[in-house]
């Protein structure tokens, strides 16, 4: 066998120390990590709540928002059927005035016509 050298135990000692150190770092590190995970994870519980909470939150509004089409809609039809009731009414009233004037237009031609012969008559 090999002899055992005091170089030799004082660079297995050197070896042994720099491995001790390494195993420290590495412990250190590991625990740095583990603290790292720890609140990443709570990061992640917290962006899963606000994420749940900002999909219910969007899921109330497109509900509103359907809700609110729902009625626009209805108060559109209302609208239009107002408008075409209004028409309707409209163009019968035109025809109407378009009869009275035409009434009003025989009047004052038989009430000219009127005058004129009773200026005759006495003239």
């Amino acid at each position: 066998m090999s002899e055992v050298t005091p170089d030799r135990l004082d660079r297995i000692e050197r070896i042994l120390e720099q491995t001790a150190s390494r195993l420290d770092q590495v412990a250190e590190l590991s625990q740095q990590t583990a603290q790292l995970a720890q609140q990443t994870a709570q990061q992640q519980q917290q962006l899963a709540s606000r994420f749940d909470s900002l999909v219910s939150e969007t899921q109330r509004l497109f509900n509103r928002l359907g809700e609110e089409q729902s009625r626009t809609s209805a108060a559109v039809e209302s609208l239009a059927d107002a408008v075409t009731r209004l028409t309707r009414n409209a163009e019968a009233d035109q025809v109407r005035w378009t009869q009275t004037q035409a009434e009003i237009r025989q009047i004052w031609e038989y009430l000219l016509g009127q005058q004129r012969g009773n200026g005759r008559g006495e003239g």
